[in-house]
């Protein structure tokens, strides 16, 4: 049986689908799973030196290369039933009722949402699109 990429959110907790007003999408800091305050920050952010050598045209070594990787993300996405999550009150994340993106329109709409927060960057908007597949064990979509 083939999935369909409009099917059911999955419960990252008991791993079963999460049907309309059964759990949430948590769009949350990756540290403390507490509501986002910072976005994660791109290549350029996180390696300002490097920026400004590139900048003047100067080679970068591999050395620098190497220890100037992406930072890891520091906004993390998950989906959870209301019985599956004992943190939330603890944690106020921001959350998203599964019935208000259960469709890629939906969930696409979504993004468009969250371009307006601060606590968001191109790259978590990128990952954001990238959930909706890989919740559902599907592979992204290719041109």
């Amino acid at each position: 049986m083939t999935q369909r990429s409009d099917g059911p959110w999955i419960c990252t907790v008991c791993h079963k689908p999460v049907h309309k007003g059964k759990g949430y999408i948590l769009v949350m800091d990756a540290a403390t799973r507490c509501h986002p305050k910072q976005a994660t920050p791109t290549w350029e952010e996180a390696n300002p030196e490097l920026k400004a050598k590139r900048a003047q045209a100067k080679p970068l070594s591999a050395g620098e290369l190497l220890g100037s990787l992406l930072p890891d993300p520091t906004i993390a996405f998950d989906v959870i039933h209301v019985q599956c999550d004992s943190e939330l009150e603890k944690t106020c994340p921001y959350w998203i009722g599964v019935e208000r993106a259960s469709s890629p329109q939906e969930w696409m709409e979504w993004v468009i949402h969250l371009t307006s927060k601060r606590w968001m960057s191109k790259r978590d908007l990128g990952r954001m699109l990238h959930f909706w597949f890989s919740n559902r064990g599907l592979d992204l979509p290719h041109p």
